[in-house]
């Protein structure tokens, strides 16, 4: 169960959504499944990365070791500029460390456009610093959009 997309309550704050709304959201659903005896549940805390910090701090998104059996995150290579692996999780990575140190990560999603660089080095050398770099990331889904025009993850950051 991964919560609401993306956990960015930046995205709806015009909805009146606050971190702390999110937070509550969260654990009432988490507190739902097991009111009803659904504990076979695997709780996976993904947001974006804020590899810009323009968003709110991780941090006040974190519902709490208690209600999260993983973190994760999601992060895109567009060509708005062309960035590294490392340059777009390493910020949001060593934050989610900082707060959640002993849970194991997931990349929710992760791409890259083809614009602005080779995409097979950039996969390349995104597996290349994994173990080294991010030694928490146990696992990773790759993000595909085969729209005509539509690089892969144009929508995200």
């Amino acid at each position: 169960m991964t919560g609401s997309r993306g956990g960015r309550a930046d995205r709806s704050q015009h909805e009146g959504n606050t971190p702390a709304t999110y937070v509550a959201m969260w654990r009432h659903v988490y507190n739902l499944f097991h009111q009803v005896g659904a504990n076979n549940v695997t709780w996976v805390w993904c947001p974006n990365v804020n590899a810009d910090t323009t968003y709110e701090p991780l941090s006040s998104l974190y519902p709490g070791n208690a209600y999260v059996n993983w973190t994760g995150l999601d992060g895109y290579n567009r060509d708005n500029p062309w960035r590294s692996f490392p340059a777009i999780y390493a910020a949001s990575y060593a934050d989610v460390g900082s707060f959640a140190p002993t849970k194991p990560m997931v990349i929710g999603e992760v791409a890259s456009t083809e614009a602005g660089g080779s995409k097979a080095n950039w996969i390349q050398n995104m597996f290349e610093t994994l173990p080294s770099l991010f030694p928490n990331i146990r696992g990773l889904l790759w993000y595909q959009d085969d729209q005509p025009g539509l690089a892969a993850g144009a929508t995200g950051q």
